[in-house]
């Protein structure tokens, strides 16, 4: 079985009780800058970080097994443990399930087609106040309108890799 899990249709969900909380419908959501983050997956009695070798002995914060064993409905789960990070912060994962819990899907599915029988767990950071920057920048408006435009008078093509190059030659040139 393979679940897809993403963020995106939230903020769907989020405007539309805005519009409806104000009246108005020009309301628009920024996607938050998430810089890292992890995602994992629990279904059916299991953690996806606790089938990883590294989270065989994972405990909760109160030192209890992430998973309590019982009856085994998946026997693995392979997908990324880090999501795309973009406003969607989509990741896919894949479980093997078995013959017990493959039943136990489709019984569920079958009885209550909005059921939520997978849950995905986020870990994400963002960055909320960045330093403040004091630049001050002096340009010489002429002499760099005059150097470009001698490129140009040249019959130089001017590409973007170019643009360092131009840069340190007004900086060699003190203009």
């Amino acid at each position: 079985m393979t679940v897809d899990v993403g963020i995106g249709s939230l903020a769907d969900r989020i405007v539309a009780k805005l519009e409806e909380q104000t009246g108005r419908d020009d309301i628009t959501l920024a996607a938050v800058p998430f810089t890292k983050g992890g995602v994992r997956v629990v279904a059916l009695g299991e953690d996806s970080r606790a089938l990883t070798s590294a989270g065989a002995a994972a405990t909760t914060a109160e030192g209890s097994p992430l998973v309590v064993h019982g009856p085994r409905f998946i026997e693995n789960m392979i997908g990324s443990s880090s999501p795309s990070m973009d406003e969607q912060n989509r990741a896919i994962f894949s479980l093997s399930l078995t013959e017990d819990g493959a039943a136990f899907m489709l019984g569920a599915l079958e009885g209550a087609p909005t059921a939520r029988i997978v849950g995905a767990i986020y870990d994400l950071e963002y960055v909320g106040l960045v330093p403040a920057y004091d630049l001050e920048i002096e340009i010489d408006f002429k002499s760099s309108y005059e150097y470009v435009r001698s490129l140009f008078t040249l019959g130089t093509l001017f590409f973007k890799a170019e643009v360092d190059n131009v840069v340190e030659n007004l900086k060699r040139e003190q203009h």
